[in-house]
């Protein structure tokens, strides 16, 4: 009997111990279960709370980019009610600086238009930058070669390569490089054989690179910060001589144009166009005939100034309005018009008048019975009544002597005399030499202008950097580009409004 019940208690302990197993396999499975929902639970609650991270991140992002946006806002608002005020443009802290957007109860958002201080180059200015103070590459780079070598960097090389870029034909110049060159490279491309659209173009061109396009102004804001003072120590490279050097993009352009008018509205009168135009243009006699013979010499006019002197009788009295009325852009040969000279060895102007239409073909209309036609808007030009000193100086490589004292003199002018560049001779300021070497770079108006503009937040710093080119040669500003420049970083201290 006692045999048995030991039998019977051994049995219940194995159940018992079987069934503690059981329960301990049970919990066991239930705490991995548990686990593995709390990894799941913690998972999706990171996820949830990234995804949170991002869209805030996100609307944050969105906002300082509306905030940048409303900076170019308030600058074609400025361009559309004051762009003949160039001091309300240049710096104008109660538009343009920490100008706030929105509160939202979390952040506040501003923007701030900025642009380099060519006159106090330690701080920026707050305003929007005139594009025709600034030398155009596009603008007949062969002829104004004078120009283009007075930039900083640039050598005959550069400037035969940017001359092959941007002409149409295939004949290389000495030191330059026509399509078959870059086709030969490891990464072959097409270039333009056409003016360049932007300043980032420029990289494109043999030869030029980061340094000579941009120098040492890496986030692009005009101002030396400390890693572009400090060697090879942080990007980008530079020669810590205490001066920021801003490469081509501190001097050039390739966005500027503008409408081929005159005073009034009207197109201007082209000097290489139809002779009859000329002849009923109210020029005098003598220059009636000296345009005659050099055309019939087959050679065009590059620019209006060409009439100034004693061979076609006009002086410094008369050239402001030359400078108005016409133009000179390529067009066809003359003797395509008149046939070619009796002979082939020259036409005698005393004997034969070149402005007499008789030979034309009777259905040809004459000029005066056509509705006036609209001339090619001219390639952009120096800004003579708002260009800075450094850059007139290149402007026909006259020299920083002379470009002060038109600098010093041009704020005494009436507005009557500054509406051609003719006041640089009739003030005495340059010869005739100069003022025929130059009056093809220089303009007296201004249709383009650059905007920098930074919308940020505060208290979280978030930032958004924009630059844009508005455009007002219709009569309305245009944005023509539009960037961001977030990535080159923030151009300075973004702590809001002085009184913060």
């Amino acid at each position: 009997m006692r045999k048995r019940g030991s039998a019977r208690t051994t049995g219940c302990r194995r159940g018992r111990a079987a069934a503690a197993r059981r329960s301990g396999l049970i919990l066991y499975a239930v705490l991995v279960i548990l686990a593995m929902v709390s990894l799941v639970a913690v998972s999706l609650m990171f996820r949830v709370q990234a995804d949170l991270q991002a869209a805030t991140a996100g609307q944050a992002a969105g906002q300082a980019y509306l905030a940048a946006l409303s900076g170019i806002q308030r600058a074609v608002l400025v361009l559309r009610t004051g762009p003949d005020d160039p001091e309300a443009l240049r710096d104008n802290e109660a538009m343009f600086r920490d100008q706030l957007v929105c509160d939202d109860g979390a952040e506040q958002w501003y923007f701030t238009v900025y642009a380099y201080n060519d006159q106090d180059p330690g701080i920026v200015r707050y305003g929007i930058t005139d594009e025709a103070t600034r030398i155009n590459v596009n603008n007949r780079p062969r002829e104004n070669r004078a120009t283009l070598a007075a930039l900083p960097g640039m050598t005959d090389e550069l400037i035969d390569a940017l001359i092959d870029y941007v002409d149409p034909d295939d004949m290389p110049e000495a030191q330059g490089a026509e399509a078959q060159s870059y086709a030969r490279l490891d990464h072959p491309y097409l270039i333009a054989n056409a003016d360049l659209t932007t300043l980032g173009e420029l990289l494109l061109v043999r030869g030029f690179d980061a340094p000579v396009v941009y120098g040492e102004d890496a986030n692009r804001n005009g101002l030396l910060d400390p890693n572009e003072n400090d060697g090879d120590i942080t990007f980008p490279p530079d020669n810590t001589d205490g001066v920021l050097d801003r490469g081509l993009a501190g001097f050039v352009t390739t966005v500027t144009r503008e409408p081929d008018v005159d005073g009034e509205g009207n197109p201007r009168i082209n000097l290489n166009g139809d002779p009859e135009s000329l002849q009923n243009a109210g020029l005098p006699d003598q220059a009636l005939t000296f345009i005659a013979r050099y055309r019939m010499e087959g050679h065009q006019f590059n620019d209006p100034s060409e009439l100034l002197g004693e061979e076609a009788g006009i002086g410094p009295g008369q050239i402001a309005d030359i400078l108005d009325r016409f133009t000179a852009f390529p067009t066809g040969d003359l003797t395509a018009i008149l046939g070619p000279p009796a002979g082939g060895r020259g036409m005698s102007v005393e004997r034969f008048d070149p402005f007499e239409l008789d030979g034309l073909a009777p259905e040809s209309p004459a000029p005066s019975s056509r509705p006036a036609q609209a001339n090619p808007p001219r390639a952009g030009r120096v800004n003579v009544n708002t260009a800075p000193v450094e850059v007139l100086a290149m402007v026909g490589d006259m020299g920083e002597q002379a470009a002060r004292r038109i600098v010093e003199h041009r704020t005494l002018l009436e507005a009557d005399q500054a509406r051609t560049p003719a006041w640089l001779l009739t003030e005495e300021l340059v010869d005739e030499e100069l003022f025929k070497r130059i009056a093809p770079i220089l303009t007296t108006r201004s249709y383009q202008y650059r905007v920098q503009a930074v919308g940020y937040g505060l208290p979280s710093g978030r930032f958004c950097v924009l630059e844009a080119v508005i455009d007002l040669e219709s009569g309305r500003p245009r944005v023509m580009h539009l960037r961001q420049l977030t990535r080159l970083g923030a151009p300075f201290a973004l702590t809001g409004p002085p009184q913060r």
